[in-house]
């Protein structure tokens, strides 16, 4: 709290300072942390299954609107099922990210993913604010495997979104982060996410590659 040098007994989780009083933690127990990786692992779990609750009635609802639309929802259909099936496309906007990736479009599944052996893949990054520029890929992840992103260089900042789904909106929720030619990300559940690069020096493009 106040800066102030610390006396630490040997052995002892906390300190309190002379000074201000404070109490400051100075080691962590092996059982906090194991209790802590036993929660984040349960909580995974309640997720994924939730996500699997939502996406089932979702699908239900689906099925009574198109037997209550008839033909009108056979039109409105007719797109969404040509650009899935044309796998040419890269709009973000353009594919369902609530669904798993399993069951979406494989055109940046198939390109991003590879021997990380070398940054293969060109990104421009066009979302401008003054010197600072930013792009984005959209991947489809596995629960709890690390994605390993690797750039041309250390002042590409890369972030690791996640569509959430709000009451009356959806929008991405940033998990993690990390800076450097070599970043490690943790995704926690399967799903669809968004790997965006920024770079403040400005430059147009980013050569990068991942591998999970």
């Amino acid at each position: 709290m106040c800066g102030a040098a610390l006396a630490v007994a040997p052995g002892a989780l906390g300190a309190r300072c002379d000074y201000c009083t404070a109490d400051n933690l100075v080691q962590i127990p092996p059982e906090w942390t194991a209790k802590l990786a036993g929660l984040r692992a349960t909580i995974s779990r309640e997720e994924n299954a939730a996500v699997a609750a939502w996406q089932k009635a979702r699908s239900s609802l689906r099925v009574s609107l198109l037997l209550r639309l008839g033909i009108g929802g056979a039109v409105v259909a007719l797109p969404l099922v040509l650009i899935s099936a044309g796998g040419a496309s890269t709009f973000l906007g353009e594919v369902d990210l609530t669904k798993p990736p399993d069951f979406l479009p494989r055109w940046e599944r198939g390109a991003a993913y590879g021997p990380c052996t070398r940054a293969d893949f060109t990104l421009d990054l066009k979302a401008c604010t003054g010197e600072r520029c930013e792009g984005s890929v959209l991947v489809g992840l596995d629960a709890d495997q690390p994605l390993q992103v690797v750039t041309d260089s250390d002042a590409v900042s890369v972030w690791l979104d996640k569509r959430t789904v709000r009451l009356v909106s959806t929008e991405w929720e940033t998990i993690e982060s990390a800076r450097g030619p070599e970043a490690t990300l943790h995704p926690p559940l399967k799903a669809w996410y968004r790997v965006t690069f920024g770079v403040d020096s400005g430059r147009p493009r980013v050569h990068y590659c991942l591998h999970q």
